[in-house]
């Protein structure tokens, strides 16, 4: 049947065309009889119409998706780079730090310092792939229990070395603690024992080991035995000073300094108790290996990240 005869068909009806048979959607009248062809035309452009800008919506997402596609790809592209330049820079550098007790208990434990701290390493660990080993010191609490036991009974220095040890682990353990997410799980006592942690700990707690030697020794120790050629001496002193600033104010501060300087200006000898911004033997030690030790104030967090990230710092770098 012709299109004008099925027209013709519904002529003079009102009933509605059944949309699925002829996709028709409005009522029938004698104009439509005398139009059949012009609707059908105009019907037929609207689907065209329809259809054409469904094709361009598609043609259009479809460009959007390959664009954020694209630009996933160049972003990801650009942070593996980074994350290799970043290697590359610092190629996993090895960075021993001592960590004085002054600055984990000066008095009661200091939780703002061990938060900053915690948030530094954990920072530098993240963005520039260092491994970091960090000893700490006994600080306050080992003088506390030696001047206790002192008080009671005479002390030769073996056990007043015994109770810096202890206490040294006790500040130990509390870092190694706070750090439960990112460090080796066990405490290294012996330096010796540093190269059988497994490379891929990029944190790792130490503390004292046996009597004769300050935890400044057993760090020189471990950057030796694990070949890291920066040594980290966090203190709660902004600078070395030519003397002893709190007895004479006219003191100089040094901001970069030789080993064979900076002897000139400690004891030769090492004791328990012993006030020097380093151990003389630690001293002659990281000297002998071209060790370069950087006394900080642990207190100034950004000054220590400051270091790290090769910038102007408050502090003083010893080297050969």
């Amino acid at each position: 049947m012709s299109p004008a005869g099925q027209w013709r068909y519904y002529t003079g009806t009102k009933e509605k065309v059944n949309p699925v048979s002829h996709n028709i959607d409005f009522e029938y009248s004698h104009f439509l009889e005398k139009t059949p062809l012009v609707i059908l035309h105009l019907k037929n452009e609207r689907l065209h119409i329809a259809k054409y800008t469904a094709i361009r919506h598609i043609k259009w997402l479809k460009i959007s998706i390959f664009f954020c596609r694209f630009m996933y790809l160049v972003i990801h592209c650009l942070l593996a780079l980074n994350t290799v330049h970043s290697s590359v820079m610092h190629g996993h550098e090895t960075v021993v730090m001592s960590v004085g007790g002054s600055l984990i208990v000066p008095d009661a434990i200091d939780t703002t310092f061990l938060s900053d701290f915690k948030n530094l390493i954990e920072r530098q660990i993240a963005f520039t792939g260092r491994r970091f080993i960090i000893i700490a010191g006994g600080g306050k609490t080992a003088r506390r229990y030696q001047d206790a036991a002192a008080n009671v009974t005479e002390l030769d220095p073996e056990d007043l070395d015994w109770m810096g040890i202890h206490a040294t682990r006790l500040n130990g353990h509390l870092l190694r603690t706070i750090f439960r997410d990112t460090a080796y799980p066990e405490m290294i006592t012996n330096p010796d024992e540093i190269t059988d942690v497994p490379k891929d700990n990029m944190l790792i707690i130490a503390a004292g080991y046996r009597p004769g030697a300050s935890t400044d020794l057993r760090a020189v120790q471990i950057a030796i035995n694990y070949g890291a050629k920066k040594l980290i001496n966090l203190s709660n002193i902004d600078y070395v000073y030519t003397e002893d600033p709190r007895k004479n104010p006219d003191a100089q501060k040094i901001e970069d300094i030789t080993w064979n300087d900076f002897m000139k200006l400690i004891p030769t000898e090492w004791n328990p108790g012993l006030s020097s911004p380093f151990d003389p033997v630690a001293a002659r030690a990281a000297q002998s290996h071209n060790i370069e030790v950087t006394i900080l104030n642990g207190q100034k967090i950004s000054e220590v990240e400051k270091y790290l990230d090769n910038k102007s710092f408050i502090g003083t770098r010893i080297h050969s």
